[in-house]
């Protein structure tokens, strides 16, 4: 019998539902073909694997985008730090130039290049040519090595920075009457210091004496002394970065904060990932559990649809009631399921819809379950022939006056009317209103208006969000005015053509 079969095909629908997820593409195809009921789950389950790989590439390539983004903030970062160590470095060679150059003209350098020629003066009186040409001489000065250092001892950013100080005799030439010319001291000897070595890492000074000497034969000698200064600084790191430490601190935590922030952003939108699919799961396990149900009660509206003949009007009125919401709760399990789809736009079925007969449904069925309210319905127009799905579209109608009744209203007004190139449908209720901050904010997704009587009110904050979803999918438009205390009017516009 028809009961029979109904449920044999439900079971059918159940086992190629599982039978699909676990077997090729081969054999999805075969049943696609055999069962066109399948193929709305074929279609959705393919949805929502193609849903998840894309979902998983989008965090795959999220993590990509914010480890390159952290490595080129961090690269930024050293550049600026490097350049400014830098700075920094050129900053403090030139201040311990200047504090080295004021230290020679305390230690009157060029009054000892003078007395250096003098003692030169003296070596060529009181030996022989051949004598002073082929024995250099050892010009190192300890005591002015004692008292180079401790006139940087005694100077704050040379001791701080650690340098040593260095003077060396590049070149002393000698060169007699006869042009023999001899180098006597040799080449980069070191004078005086508080270094051991003969050249620093930075120059200071160069320095060329020449003076005419006599030898001990009263001919003259001439005499040529090349000396140059130099640094070395041996502690740079640790003064360069104590002043930068607060520009390397700021910079880590910068650098830390945006690895952070990617971190919990990336966590959050995984979270929220799953929370979706458990949404998803919930809804098709929801949807599929209320499939058998309402094809056992669309079985008994079609037997006793036979019997109508023996019904009195009553009787027929409420089969009828039963039937139309019957197949209005089909078409919503239906539309739950389009809905939890994820990334995909929503599907309407288009067909002709008469606007006064549409109204009267909607307002005939909404009187039944809520006989108390007062509902005054205004039409500025003949009849109307709309195009979309009136099942949506009573939907929409029906949150709206749910709505309504939900936040205080007990007298409703409907007027419909042709406005321009649109039809409108404008419901206004004299409840509570809506306060003007949460009128961008009642079209979304779980939002429910914030008042003392929110936890009092059933909903979960989806009605308004999905007529905002199906009066777009027919090109429309839905408005919203409120006053607290005085009510609110909705006004639907959908689309003449």
């Amino acid at each position: 019998n028809l009961e029979t079969k109904e449920k044999a095909r439900i079971n059918l629908f159940i086992i190629c539902d599982v039978y699909c997820k676990t077997s090729a593409n081969t054999r999805q195809v075969a049943l696609m073909k055999s069962f066109p009921k399948v193929n709305s789950v074929l279609t959705i389950a393919a949805t929502f694997r193609n849903y998840i790989y894309r979902m998983r590439r989008r965090i795959r390539t999220l993590i990509a985008i914010c480890i390159l983004v952290s490595a080129a903030l961090g690269w930024i970062q050293y550049y600026f730090i490097h350049n400014t160590y830098m700075l920094y470095q050129k900053q403090s060679i030139s201040e311990i130039k200047d504090a080295l150059m004021l230290m020679e003209q305390n230690m009157q350098l060029d009054m000892l290049r003078s007395d250096l020629i003098n003692k030169i003066q003296e070596r060529i009186l009181s030996h022989e040519k051949n004598e002073v040409t082929k024995r250099p001489m050892n010009f190192t000065d300890l005591v002015l090595s004692q008292r180079s250092t401790y006139l940087i001892a005694s100077n704050r950013l040379l001791q701080e920075h650690e340098v040593q100080y260095i003077v060396a005799i590049k070149n002393l030439f000698i060169k007699f009457s006869d042009d023999t010319v001899a180098n006597i001291a040799g080449s980069d000897q070191f004078w005086f210091g508080n270094a051991s070595s003969s050249e620093g890492q930075y120059g200071l000074t160069n320095y060329t004496l020449t003076r005419t000497l006599k030898s001990n034969t009263g001919l003259p000698v001439l005499c040529e002394l090349q000396t140059e200064s130099s640094f070395t600084v041996l502690n740079w790191n640790s003064v360069l970065i104590k002043k930068l430490s607060g520009l390397i601190l700021f910079s880590c935590l910068l650098v830390l904060g945006v690895i952070t922030l990617f971190y919990i952003t990336i966590r959050n939108f995984i979270k929220q990932k799953k929370i979706a699919g458990l949404k998803t799961d919930f809804v098709n396990n929801i949807t599929h559990e209320f499939n058998t149900p309402l094809a056992t009660l669309e079985v008994a509206i079609t037997t006793l649809e036979r019997l109508n003949t023996n019904f009195n009007a009553d009787s027929s009125f409420a089969l009828s009631t039963i039937a139309r919401q019957s197949k209005r709760l089909q078409s919503l399990v239906r539309q739950a399921v389009e809905f939890s789809k994820p990334g995909e736009e929503m599907e309407i079925q288009v067909a002709p819809i008469n606007s006064n007969e549409l109204i009267d449904n909607i307002l005939l069925d909404f009187k039944q379950s809520h006989e108390e309210i007062v509902i005054d319905r205004e039409q500025k127009h003949g009849n109307v022939i709309l195009v979309g799905d009136p099942v949506l579209l009573t939907t929409v109608i029906n949150a709206i006056l749910d709505n309504a009744v939900k936040y205080g209203g007990n007298k409703l007004s409907i007027q419909t009317a042709i406005n321009e190139a649109f039809f409108s449908i404008s419901i206004t209720d004299n409840g509570k209103g809506i306060p003007a901050k949460q009128l961008k904010m009642i079209f979304d997704k779980f939002y429910r208006i914030q008042n003392d009587d929110t936890h009092n009110t059933k909903g979960l904050g989806l009605g308004l969000y999905y007529a905002q979803q199906i009066v777009k999918a027919h090109y429309g438009k839905i408005e919203v005015n409120s006053k607290i205390g005085e009510g609110s009017t909705f006004t639907i516009l959908i689309p003449l053509k």
